[in-house]
């Protein structure tokens, strides 16, 4: 097979091991695990018969989506005051793109921030541990920045939130004591808060039984 006309040049690859969240969804997660569940049932097999037949089943939600969690602090120089300032601003959660992610010092993480620009797509069996899983507070803090990376750059999003206020919008901001909070200053009508309430998969399905199972953001 040739390669790409023209040619591009040098290709650099990046591989290794480290902390990561998942941003896959739930939904996405479980999808084809409880569809052959359900096909096992309906041929006759126990409700634990069909679970652990399909847990065996390595085929099944074999791709997860992750993005990696950076030590920002380990690489700047005690004198780089600037660069300090950055990695403190990413840490509150202030840059696009990175979420915050608190230390976890028993699970072996220092703290950092995920790089959602820096997203990959890994195999479920090529994760050997869960360190952590993330309270309520800690999954709309990485929805609003997975939204904030991408959805809402988009300019139109703007536009049609002006649309359904009725009002031109002067400013936007994240709340300071709640992440899934946005305060939007209006040119005529003051400050409106718009709070985050993101529903959950549906309840009632077989869900997988294995420890190491990945838990996701939503």
């Amino acid at each position: 097979m040739s390669g790409p006309q023209p040619e591009l040049g040098h290709i650099e690859v990046r591989v290794g091991w480290g902390p990561v969240v998942v941003t896959s969804h739930d939904c996405h997660l479980e999808k084809e695990f409880q569809r052959r569940y359900r096909q096992l049932r309906k041929a006759g097999r126990s409700k634990n018969q069909a679970i652990a037949e399909a847990e065996d089943d390595a085929s099944l939600d074999r791709w997860l989506i992750v993005a990696p969690i950076l030590d920002l602090f380990s690489h700047i120089d005690e004198h780089d005051g600037a660069g300090e300032q950055a990695a403190a601003a990413a840490q509150r959660g202030e840059v696009i793109g990175l979420c915050p992610i608190p230390p976890m010092l028993k699970r072996g993480l220092t703290g950092g921030v995920a790089d959602l620009t820096w997203l990959a797509t890994i195999e479920r069996e090529t994760i050997v541990a869960r360190l952590a899983s993330m309270t309520e507070e800690g999954r709309a803090l990485l929805r609003m920045a997975l939204a904030r990376s991408s959805a809402l750059r988009s300019p139109e999003i703007g536009f049609l939130l002006e649309d359904i206020i009725g009002d031109r919008i002067v400013d936007a901001r994240r709340g300071t004591e709640n992440a899934a909070v946005i305060e939007l200053d209006l040119r005529r009508s003051g400050t409106i808060r718009l709070l985050a309430e993101p529903g959950e998969p549906a309840t009632g399905g077989p869900e997988r039984t294995r420890s190491s199972a990945p838990t996701s953001q939503n």
